[in-house]
Formats: structure tokens, C-alpha cells, sequence
């Protein structure tokens, strides 16, 4: 009330407090606690942005005006308008808060601090969060390219020769429908998720979302493996994320393709004999055709002796025989 008589604005009707009749018109002003940050999931994301990021702890709840703070600097907030996003208090998830972080490209490979505000204004922190981005990785080549539909295969994905995928907080392979078709309906699809609830984290249906497995980067940062899952036979797209949201392929969005095959069954060799010092070629004729498989997949055993192998044009694989071996069972 401008002259201390006559109270305007609000929705709650009473008397002003020298006991002059007027419209006392009442707010509620919250005093929340301190909120404490336990941590962020995930604590990294590419230097291009868009990790949604969920921000978890105590006495989260009871703000009016939820914001981010990716590039807070010694403890006190960036105060820059490209590094402060608002975020969304997400009571389904137990009382967290969700944001997306925003694109800082100069900030690439760097940890910085990260910053909570509940009203707006005020920032808590914890010197124990904090907010890592990583340039746009790229995986260069997979190995072994294929595996049996029971599962099981170490695949290891590689990093171009200059590059490396470390950097990463909660690394996942997820292999997924190769065709293009279903891809482009998949993205589709991703983006009416993203569109229908932009802050709860929604996803696509399980065919589109691919099947997810656990991922563990090699110590000197230069590859990720991961064990290929069971399914159904025929080439599936392989794709790695190092923050177990944000998926990378190959380098230009070239993907990689892991062809599952039905375990295989030798139904013939051809010849099936040769001397003793080796460098026969032989067929192995097979149930699965072996035409997507690389030169470096393949190898045949002759009892305790390894050699590479290759596929012919017929669906088939082509061994030579090492010097040395007497009579031994064949393996591919």
C-alpha cells in the first residue's frame, strides 16, 4: 500500500494493521532450506549441448523460478545469459530437478563448476559437482563386425588416430535397427517424444531405442568395448554414447553395422586333406553366409594352430592350412 492505508493486488481479503478499513491483499513469500547438491546425471555432455541433465539432492523443492548454472567460475555464478537455463522441478522422479545444459564449444574437454537456483536469483553449489563436456567423439572402426544371435561377442569400438573417447561419465553401446527406413521413422519418433515432454527424459518404444548395454572404456582412452547382446539374426546399427544419452556413429554419421548370424554349423571341407607343409587352400562351406564378414573377423583353427581366414564369394570361407599339423580338428 503506496499511502500505508489502502492495500491492493492479491487474493486475500483483510484489515490494514492501524485498523483502517481496507483491502489487505496478502502474497505468500516460502522460506526454503539451504538446497544441498549430492550430484548430476550425467556429469558430462558433448561441448554442442543438449544433455538433460537431472540434478539430484536435498531440499530441492519449495522454489518459484528453477535455473542451471553450467560455467559457474570459483563458486559464484557465471551471471551470463548462454550458460543459465531454466530448469523444471520433476516430483515423478522423487523430487529432482531436470535442465538441459547449453552449448559452450569453448568449454570442450574442460570440467566446470555447476550452480542451483531455486528462486531465480541465489546459487548453492557443491565443490563436488561439477559439470565435464567432451568434443563430438567418433568411432573409426568395430571389431570383431559380427557375432553369433546368442550373444556374447566382445565388440571393441575404436577411435580415429588422432582422437580418443575418454571423457565420458555413464558409456552405453546400443545396437538398433540398421535399416534405413525404421532409422528415419525412429528420429521421428524421438523428436514427438522430445516435442510431448521436453524436461522428463521420455524415449521411444523399444524398437527404436535398441537394445542398451553396459560399455568400458580401454585406460589409455583410445577405445570402448562392450559384449554384444542376444537376438534376432541380421545387421543391427552399433552406436556408443559416453554419457549414456547423446549417441554417436561413425565419423560424417557413417554408421557401423554388426551383423548377428546363427551360429554357424561346418557342413563341409574342400579339399579336405593336404601335405604336411601346409598352404592348402580350403573351403569351408557353412549354414550362415559369411558375406558380410571383413578379412580381420575371421579365423580358422587347425587343432592348436590359429591362421587367418577370408570369405569367398559364395557365402563361404577360405582358410590355408599352417605347415606342421598332422591330423586336427577344424574350427572357424
Amino acid at each position: 500500500a503506496p499511502n500505508g492505508q489502502d492495500y491492493t493486488d492479491g487474493d486475500e481479503t483483510s484489515y490494514a494493521t492501524d485498523g483502517r478499513s481496507g483491502a489487505l491483499r496478502r502474497f505468500g513469500f516460502v522460506h526454503y532450506a539451504t538446497p544441498i547438491l549430492s550430484g548430476l546425471s550425467p556429469a558430462t555432455g558433448p561441448a554442442a549441448g543438449e544433455t538433460l541433465v537431472t540434478v539430484s539432492g536435498l531440499h530441492l523443492h519449495s522454489g518459484s523460478d528453477y535455473r542451471c548454472d553450467f560455467a559457474s567460475i570459483g563458486g559464484a555464478p557465471s551471471r551470463r545469459d548462454d550458460r543459465i537455463v531454466n530448469a523444471t522441478l520433476d516430483w515423478s522422479g522423487g523430487g529432482v530437478v531436470r535442465c538441459f545444459a547449453p552449448p559452450l564449444p569453448e568449454l570442450a574437454s574442460r570440467a566446470a563448476g555447476f550452480q542451483l537456483s531455486l528462486n531465480g536469483q541465489q546459487f548453492h553449489n557443491a565443490s563436488t559437482v561439477a559439470f565435464a563436456r567432451y568434443a563430438s567423439p567418433h568411432v573409426a572402426s568395430i571389431s570383431p563386425g559380427l557375432g553369433p544371435t546368442a550373444g556374447g561377442t566382445n565388440v571393441t569400438l575404436a577411435a580415429p588416430a588422432l582422437g580418443v573417447l575418454s571423457g565420458g561419465s555413464h558409456y552405453v553401446c546400443r545396437f538398433r535397427h540398421a535399416d534405413a527406413a525404421a532409422a528415419a521413422d525412429c528420429a521421428g519418433q524421438a523428436r514427438d517424444a522430445a516435442n510431448r515432454s521436453r524436461y522428463s527424459g521420455a524415449t521411444v518404444g523399444d524398437a527404436c531405442d535398441g537394445q542398451r548395454v553396459p560399455a568400458y572404456e580401454a585406460a589409455d582412452g583410445a577405445a570402448v568395448w562392450c559384449v554384444a547382446p542376444p537376438g534376432a539374426e541380421g545387421p543391427l546399427r552399433l552406436d556408443l554414447a559416453l554419457n549414456g544419452q547423446q549417441f554417436v556413429d561413425g565419423a560424417a554419421g557413417a554408421p557401423h553395422l554388426f551383423h548377428r548370424h546363427a551360429p554357424p554349423l561346418l557342413l563341409s571341407l574342400s579339399p579336405a586333406s593336404g601335405p604336411v607343409g601346409g598352404d592348402t587352400l580350403v573351403r569351408v562351406a557353412g549354414n550362415a553366409s559369411l558375406h558380410n564378414v571383413e578379412r580381420e573377423d575371421t579365423v580358422c583353427k587347425f587343432g592348436d594352430v590359429w591362421v587367418n581366414g577370408s570369405a569367398d564369394d559364395h557365402g563361404g570361407m577360405l582358410c590355408r592350412s599352417p605347415p606342421g599339423v598332422t591330423t586336427a580338428a577344424l574350427e572357424l
